[in-house]
């Protein structure tokens, strides 16, 4: 067992927290593995900014449980980690849970077809593919991926509309809807005067959407892709095998018309990047 004390950034008053990486994982990870890890190197920093401004809760410790990693050797990479921290809140004596899964950032993709010719209703691009942690093979979601450890979020949403979709587009032709939201919330903050007040709730974490930060640090940047095609160069979509075999995926095109999206699918990322679009529609920001 490897146990190192690391100091918190932002802040010189909390105590040094001891990090515990077990025997097992000594091979697949270790300090400096650890915090070239992105997303736990992003969660330590913002870690950092919360506990300056809040400064009644103690972290004592972090402890490893697992890794996962990505790809064969000796090119492996940190895919997922699993962790607990011992976490207190000294007004209280109470403990906040600590136990975390950590897979970092992903894209979503809202992608609408709209036919260049005729009133077609405009379609909306699912995938279709298994999701074993949801015991399916057939779960339909809008187009997804894991970001790199380059955090181009606009780069690896292109990346994976052209992967699963077999889409060719540029960056410029995303829509970012997180940040465009994000954005909103603070000129509405600032036209109020309440601009840098509070806690900083809305600005915690990454710009994004959090799934489940019960147990997860894992947050969606979610992007509108818009285009006009032939209607047979959209219907040639529909049934379409896509996916990159080199990771093991398999799949299937779906299209769905837009206005039946939001009850055609168990997807969160679907429904969360609907719910924006048509939020920023409705107060004139797209």
């Amino acid at each position: 067992m490897s146990t190192f004390t690391k100091s918190l950034p932002t802040t010189a008053k909390h105590p040094p927290v001891h990090v515990t990486i077990p025997e097992h994982l000594k091979s697949h990870i270790d300090e400096s593995k650890l915090f070239k890890f992105s997303p736990f190197n992003d969660w330590w920093n913002n870690l950092g900014r919360s506990v300056h401004k809040h400064e009644n809760y103690l972290i004592k410790s972090i402890t490893l449980q697992s890794v996962d990693l990505f790809g064969k050797p000796p090119h492996q990479k940190i895919g997922f980690i699993k962790f607990t921290a011992e976490v207190t809140d000294q007004e209280s004596g109470e403990h906040v849970p600590g136990v975390t899964f950590m897979r970092g950032g992903a894209v979503g993709m809202l992608c609408v077809l709209e036919a260049e010719e005729g009133n077609e209703e405009p379609q909306v691009i699912l995938t279709v593919q298994p999701r074993i942690p949801m015991a399916t093979f057939r779960m339909v979601e809008i187009p997804a991926g894991m970001v790199d450890e380059s955090g181009k979020f606009a780069g690896q949403a292109a990346k994976e509309l052209k992967e699963e979709c077999g889409l060719e587009i540029e960056e410029k032709e995303l829509v970012d809807l997180t940040e465009l939201t994000f954005q909103t919330i603070r000129d509405e903050e600032r036209k109020e005067g309440r601009e840098g007040e509070g806690d900083g709730e809305v600005d915690a974490g990454q710009i994004g959407v959090y799934t489940s930060p019960g147990g997860s640090d894992e947050f969606l940047r979610l992007f509108l892709y818009r285009k006009k095609l032939p209607l047979q160069k959209i219907k040639e979509l529909e049934g379409k095998l896509t996916g990159n075999l080199d990771e093991g995926e398999k799949i299937s095109l779906r299209l769905v018309p837009l206005k039946t999206l939001w009850r055609t699918t168990k997807d969160a990322k679907a429904l969360a990047a609907l719910a924006l679009w048509q939020g920023l529609k409705s107060e004139g920001r797209l």
